[in-house]
């Protein structure tokens, strides 16, 4: 894959689950760091996440 683009790796979308909020898409967020992780030991380019928004 390299050979073509670098290989970015998207932290939000691994951790998502669609539909797990009734309608809305849910996650195990505390995942994240874990995954980003490995993610990072596995020699990846660089990483792409998008911030969420929290509710009061």
């Amino acid at each position: 894959m390299r050979q073509f683009a670098p290989v970015i790796f998207d932290v939000t979308h691994s951790v998502q689950q669609p539909g797990a909020n009734k309608g809305t898409s849910g996650g195990q967020r505390q995942m994240a760091p874990y995954l980003a992780r490995a993610a990072g030991a596995a020699g990846i380019d660089g990483f792409l996440s998008k911030p969420t928004q929290i509710h009061l």
